[in-house]
C-alpha cells in the first residue's frame, strides 16, 4: 500500500463520528487527538499535529513536510518520525553531525539533505524541491594566529610549564568566572590570578579506587600536556565561524 492508502485506510476505519476532530482520525492512540489523520481533498491526505500539516501525502506519491518552525522542538520531530514509520516511507528526521557541526538533517534512501519546512519529494522519495547547503564548522585561522601571538607577549606561554609544577589545589573556594578565556590568556595584568586557573584544571575531587577499596578527594587529573590542550580548546571555543558549503546532500 502506498502512504496514501495507509493514511486513507486507518482513516476509513478509525474516524472520530462526533466532537470537534468529527472525520479525523488519530495516527495512534485515540485519546491523543493531537496528532491526527485528515482528508484535505479526494486526491490528499495529512498527518496534522495540532493545527499544522506536518506530513501531507498524496495519491499520485508526492509528499510535502513542514513542521511549521517547531523543527527544534523534539515532540514535533518525534512525532514526525512516528508519521513516517506509519507510513512505510523510509525517512527520518533528527540533528546530525556534517562537518564538525550539528544539523537538522532529513534522511531519505537516497541521502541525507539540510531540512526545512516545506521540502518537497516525489515519489521515489526523492527530493523535488530547490535542496539548502550544509554548513561546515571552521576555524577562524586570523584569531587563532591573533591568540597564540597573545599568550606569547603576555608570557602566558613561556610561564606554563612552571605555573603547572607550582600550581597547588586551592583549599579556599575562590571565583573562577572568566568571560572570555583568550582574553583573559592574552593580558599580562592577569598573571597573578593564572596559578588558580591552572589549579582548577590540574586538581578535581574524583574517586580513586585502590586494593584497599575506594576514596573520594582531590586528585591530580592528566598532565602537563594534556591540562594545556584543555585550556587551549577552551580558549579557542569561540574562534569558529560557521561557513556555507557547495554541499547539498550527503549519500547514504
Amino acid at each position: 500500500m502506498t502512504p496514501f492508502e495507509l493514511l486513507n485506510a486507518r482513516l476509513n476505519s478509525h474516524a472520530y463520528k462526533r466532537g470537534m476532530y468529527k472525520g479525523d482520525a488519530p495516527l495512534e492512540k485515540r485519546t491523543k487527538r493531537h496528532i491526527r489523520i485528515r482528508k484535505v481533498d479526494d486526491n490528499t491526505m495529512a498527518v496534522r499535529m495540532y493545527n499544522t500539516d506536518i506530513l501531507t501525502v498524496r495519491k499520485d506519491g508526492t509528499l510535502t513536510i513542514s513542521l511549521d518552525r517547531w523543527w527544534s522542538n523534539a515532540t514535533t520531530k518525534s512525532w514526525l518520525n512516528y508519521a513516517f514509520h506509519s507510513t512505510r516511507l523510509g525517512m527520518s528526521i533528527g540533528s546530525k553531525s556534517v562537518m564538525s557541526l550539528s544539523q537538522l538533517v532529513m534522511s531519505t534512501p537516497h541521502g541525507h539533505y539540510v531540512y526545512y519546512d516545506g521540502m518537497e519529494f516525489n515519489a521515489d522519495r526523492q527530493l523535488t524541491s530547490p535542496p539548502k547547503k550544509f554548513l561546515a564548522k571552521r576555524i577562524n585561522k586570523a584569531e587563532v594566529a591573533e591568540f597564540t601571538q597573545g599568550i606569547k607577549d603576555s608570557g602566558f606561554k613561556d610561564m606554563f610549564p612552571m605555573l603547572y609544577g607550582m600550581a597547588e589545589h586551592e583549599t579556599e573556594p575562590t571565583s573562577d568566572f572568566i568571560r572570555n578565556i583568550a582574553d583573559f590568556l592574552t593580558d599580562s595584568d592577569n598573571a597573578s590570578s593564572w596559578s588558580t586557573f591552572i589549579s582548577k584544571r590540574k586538581y578535581d575531587r574524583r574517586w580513586t579506587f585502590n586494593a584497599t577499596g575506594h576514596t573520594y578527594g582531590i586528585v591530580e587529573v592528566g598532565d602537563v600536556k594534556s591540562c594545556w590542550d584543555g585550556i587551549m580548546k577552551a580558549a579557542k571555543t569561540n574562534m569558529y565561524d560557521n561557513l556555507e558549503t557547495e554541499v547539498t546532500v550527503i549519500p547514504k
